[in-house]
C-alpha cells in the first residue's frame, strides 16, 4: 500500500476486523469493526491509548453494539465482505499520519488517530461520545512515546 508497511499490532488489528464483522453477521467491514478490533487486545496499541485516556473499553464495545447491531440473519463467516468506504479511508488516513511523522511503518495508534478523522463512522461518533479526540490520541502516542 504506497509503499507503507504495517507492524504486525496493525495488521492483527486489521485481520481481526474481518472476524469482527463475521461475529456479527455484517454484510461488510467498516469503522466499527477495526475499533472493535483495535480494542480487542487490551495489552496492546488502541485499547493501550484509549486506557491511558481514562476510556472504558467495554462500555465503547456495548455503545458500537446499540449503532451497529447484529444482522438479522446468520452469514458464512468465510464469505468474502467488502471495506466500506470510511473502512478504506481510515487505512489511507494511517498511512498519511505515519508518512508526517517521518514513519514508514503503520501502527495501531495511526489507525486509532484515523478511525477519529472519519467523522461520519462509528468508530469515530462512539470515540467521540466516549470524550476521546484525534488530538487526545496524539498527545497520548507522544507520551507514551517519551
Amino acid at each position: 500500500m504506497d509503499g507503507y508497511n504495517f507492524s504486525a499490532a496493525a495488521r492483527r488489528v486489521i485481520s481481526a476486523a474481518h472476524l469482527e464483522a463475521a461475529a456479527r453477521d455484517h454484510e461488510y467491514i467498516g469503522t466499527e469493526h477495526l475499533l472493535l478490533s483495535a480494542i480487542r487486545r487490551p495489552d496492546e496499541g488502541a485499547a493501550l491509548l484509549l486506557g491511558r485516556l481514562g476510556v472504558d473499553i467495554h462500555a465503547l464495545r456495548i455503545a458500537i453494539e446499540e449503532l451497529a447491531p447484529s444482522g438479522k440473519k446468520p452469514l458464512d463467516p468465510d464469505r468474502e465482505r467488502p471495506w466500506t468506504s470510511g473502512g478504506q479511508k481510515v487505512l489511507e488516513f494511517a498511512m498519511m499520519y505515519a508518512r508526517e511523522e517521518g514513519r514508514v511503518e503503520v501502527d495501531p495508534g495511526h489507525l486509532l488517530v484515523a478511525l477519529l478523522r472519519v467523522e461520519k463512522g462509528i468508530a469515530a461518533q462512539v470515540l467521540r461520545r466516549a470524550g476521546v479526540s484525534a488530538e487526545h490520541v496524539v498527545a497520548a502516542r507522544a507520551q507514551a512515546a517519551s
